[in-house]
This record gives structure tokens, C-alpha cells and sequence, in this order.
């Protein structure tokens, strides 16, 4: 799937020939899914074909398998590869397509009471009305999002979703709002330490004043996201 140079093997290449060696089924399956996102932003069509693979083998697997702890291992991957699929879609801009992809996902992450893979499942639907311009929707699964969140008490999650909630309001010009929710992700970055996510606060807010012609606040939030 990749090219790579004599003495170096890409990590997609090394995952393919796991997929390729797998005699367990279960891990066969996890490795397809690793594969699917290791060229989900290279070869966005290979991914769709490997996340298809992966679902239909998870789906297979789930009619045979009894035991309890496999049982839930494989919902979860199996929830991974229709998430992916739906990362494929909407990049591939079919978004019908990518919300009933992560839809399926969300399904199989509320049947296994899987908290984290529900904050993500909401987070990517938002994405996915965020990038078509259905804003209401875009906020109304970016605070269901937020809401778990908080619930988990996952501070790095929260100040993303913070950021992407600013992000809609941004878009539809309600600076105000939009300015509070970067502010909000901000202080929550500083408190982690996070420094990523502080340059990102910082570049966030700039943008909001430049927005609004206010040049030297904009320029002042840009050199902070520089120190």
C-alpha cells in the first residue's frame, strides 16, 4: 500500500503483513482497523475498503463468538470501523453516508456502555454537520460532546470540544460566543499544561479579533501562541 525505501518499512507496510499473517480472527480484525487509519488521510478509497473488510469480519465474529470480554472487544472494534468509515465519507465529501456511518457507531458504543468511543461518536456527527454548515446540528452534538466531557471528567476532550463550539460561532459571526468558548478552552489548557491546545486557544481567539478589524488584540493572542 506504500512505497518505502531499502531498510525502512513503513508502518503501514508492517501492519499489512500482520493482516496478512493473522490466524486469529480477532486480531486480524484490530490490525485492519489499525490499517484503515494509518491510510485513512493517504489513500482514502484503500481505507474505505479495509474499514468494509473490518466490519464485515467484526459482524461475522460477533454471531460466533459467546464469551463476555471478546464479546465487548469486538463491538468496540467493530464500532471503530464503521467511526473510520465515517472519517472516509466525509472527507470524501458524502456526508449522507458519513453521518450513517457514525450513527452505526454510536449504536454499538451506547450497546456496550462505551462513554469514551459516545463523547467521540458525538464529537465526529458534529464534524460532520460542522463541514456541510448545518450549524444547530453541529452544536447540538458538539454540547452532547461536552456534556460526556465533563461527566468522565476528560479535560483534554473538553477544551477540543470547547474549541469546536467556538469554532460555530465563529463561523456564524456571533464573536461574543465565540470568544467565550476559546477563553473557556483556554483556561482549561493552561490548567492541564497542555501547550497544543494552548497555541490553538491563542490562535483561536486572534482569529475572532481579526475578525472583528481589532488588529492589535489579534496580534497580541498570535505572539502569545508564539512564546
Amino acid at each position: 500500500f506504500s512505497q518505502t525505501t531499502k531498510g525502512n518499512i513503513s508502518p503501514s507496510d508492517s501492519l499489512g503483513a500482520l493482516v496478512n499473517q493473522d490466524a486469529n480472527d480477532t486480531l486480524k480484525l484490530i490490525h485492519l482497523n489499525e490499517l484503515a487509519w494509518e491510510l485513512m488521510y493517504q489513500n482514502v478509497d484503500t481505507s474505505v475498503l479495509l474499514n468494509n473488510l473490518a466490519i464485515e469480519l467484526g459482524e461475522e465474529l460477533i454471531k460466533n463468538e459467546v464469551s463476555g470480554s471478546v464479546r465487548k472487544m469486538i463491538h468496540r472494534e467493530l464500532a471503530i470501523a464503521n467511526s473510520q468509515l465515517g472519517t472516509c465519507y466525509r472527507l470524501k465529501g458524502d456526508y449522507p453516508q458519513s453521518i450513517y456511518s457514525h450513527l452505526k457507531a454510536l449504536e454499538i458504543r451506547k450497546e456496550i456502555a462505551d462513554k469514551k468511543g459516545i463523547l467521540a461518536s458525538f464529537y465526529n456527527i458534529g464534524s460532520v454537520y460542522y463541514s456541510q454548515g448545518d450549524y444547530p446540528l453541529a452544536l447540538e452534538y458538539y454540547f452532547k460532546a461536552l456534556l460526556i466531557s465533563k461527566e468522565l471528567g476528560d479535560n483534554e476532550s473538553m477544551a477540543f470540544v470547547l474549541s469546536n463550539i467556538g469554532l460555530v460561532y465563529r463561523q456564524q459571526k456571533d464573536f461574543k460566543m465565540g470568544l467565550d468558548y476559546f477563553s473557556k478552552a483556554l483556561h482549561i489548557s493552561k490548567a492541564n499544561g497542555n501547550k497544543n491546545s494552548m497555541v490553538l486557544a491563542f490562535i483561536n481567539i486572534g482569529n475572532v479579533y481579526y475578525d472583528q478589524k481589532d488588529f492589535s488584540k489579534a496580534i497580541g493572542q498570535y505572539f502569545d501562541a508564539l512564546q
